[in-house]
C-alpha cells in the first residue's frame, strides 16, 4: 500500500510541476493577439505574472518554474543583459 501512496505522491509533483491558471480579462475585438492577463504558477510560489499579447503569454508559460525548479529558457533579450 505504501508503495501506491508514494506513487501517487509523485504523480502528484509531476502533474503540478507544469500547471498554470490563465486568467484572461480582455479580449480585443479587431485583433485577437491582443489580449489582457495573468499566469499564475499552481507550485505553490505564488508567482503571478501579467500579459498583453499571445507572444508574452507562451514565453511565460515556457519560462515559470514548476516545482522542480524548471529551466528558464534564454531569449535574446536575456542575453543582451
Amino acid at each position: 500500500m505504501g508503495d501506491i501512496l508514494s506513487r501517487s505522491i509523485m504523480m502528484t509533483e509531476l502533474t503540478t510541476a507544469n500547471s498554470f491558471i490563465v486568467r484572461v480579462y480582455r479580449v480585443d475585438p479587431e485583433d485577437p493577439h491582443k489580449l489582457t492577463g495573468l499566469v499564475e504558477a499552481m507550485d505553490g510560489s505564488d508567482v503571478r505574472a501579467p500579459f498583453t499579447n499571445l507572444d508574452e503569454l507562451a514565453a511565460l508559460l515556457s519560462r515559470l518554474p514548476g516545482k522542480r525548479g524548471g529551466r528558464k529558457r534564454r531569449t535574446k533579450q536575456d542575453a543582451n543583459l
